[in-house]
């Protein structure tokens, strides 16, 4: 690909492969929305083990397998990566039950908030400091939150556990320093035999569509290892070429995209308390990248 440098210092190869990530994740519900009537506790152990399948292929093709070895011989690297392991797996199932029971705008909220726990993670795990700007980010995005469930919508449980979740992930995956690669292949292979014994308890019980379905289903449901890992290896190519004020405005297409789909291709209910709500974390989220602009645009 092209590597010549943007006007803004990001390269245009950069700008594609991170880009295409974005577009993925924020698109990804049409493809979710092909497996309505399978439950995500079917397509979560599924997920992972085609991921698994083609990271594996994909580390054999590129060489890349001794990266892997070295990676399962740290025991600080297991241990970090156990953990991502566990919230990595939490979001997952949560973004596809929202989305096969039709609450895709949750998992919409829920990006959105994301980038405001990691704020507060960051400050509360990682002594980072939390400028002016961005404790009124935090505040605003938690009013947002709280009217929504003082108007009687109900506290947006799946939003939160989604926002959290990913939170930690990213978290955790700072103290583990492997590329994306080989963070996934480790992740899913530590779910691996759950994963099938859950599938085969599935098959036995009569409960699994992967085995009952048609040719079609079994493709789809294959097909969620590819869904899972091509945005992610996307994103890690990407991101190195990218500056991190570019990286924070890409980082709400996915969400923006997610909730075009939910109000008007699924006409999802959109409250006045929603808008009330989104308007709040929008604001949040535009004062967070401007802090976050301000501040790197500083001397060091």
């Amino acid at each position: 690909m092209d590597q010549k440098k943007s006007a803004g210092g990001d390269s245009l190869d950069g700008l594609l492969l991170a880009g295409s990530a974005y577009a993925i994740w924020g698109v990804a519900p049409l493809f979710w929305k092909l497996l309505e009537g399978t439950h995500a506790r079917e397509l979560l152990p599924h997920r992972i083990i085609w991921a698994l399948l083609l990271t594996l292929v994909i580390q054999l093709l590129r060489g890349r397998m001794g990266e892997l070895g070295k990676a399962l011989r740290n025991r600080k690297i297991l241990f970090a990566m156990s953990l991502s392991t566990l919230v990595i797996a939490c979001n997952w199932f949560t973004y596809m039950y929202a989305v096969l029971t039709e609450r895709v705008i949750q998992t919409s909220l829920g990006y959105y908030i994301n980038p405001l726990v990691s704020i507060v993670l960051g400050y509360v795990f990682l002594g980072e400091r939390m400028h002016r700007l961005q404790v009124i980010a935090v505040v605003l995005g938690s009013l947002g939150v709280a009217w929504l469930a003082v108007q009687g919508n109900g506290i947006p449980v799946l939003s939160l556990v989604i926002a959290f979740s990913f939170g930690f992930y990213g978290l955790f995956r700072k103290q583990a320093p492997v590329g994306p690669l080989t963070a996934l292949s480790i992740e899913t292979l530590f779910l691996a035999l759950p994963s099938l014994a859950f599938i085969f308890w599935l098959e036995a019980n009569g409960q699994a569509d992967f085995g009952s379905g048609d040719m079609t289903k079994r493709l789809l449901i294959m097909a969620t290892g590819i869904i899972t890992a091509v945005p992610l290896l996307l994103f890690g190519a990407g991101v190195r070429r990218l500056r991190l004020a570019t990286l924070g405005f890409l980082q709400y297409t996915a969400p923006t995209c997610t909730f075009m789909l939910s109000v008007f291709l699924y006409n999802e209910p959109f409250t006045s308390a929603h808008k009330v709500a989104f308007v709040c974390i929008w604001a949040a989220l535009i004062i967070y990248t401007y802090s976050g602009m301000r501040q790197r645009g500083k001397p060091t």
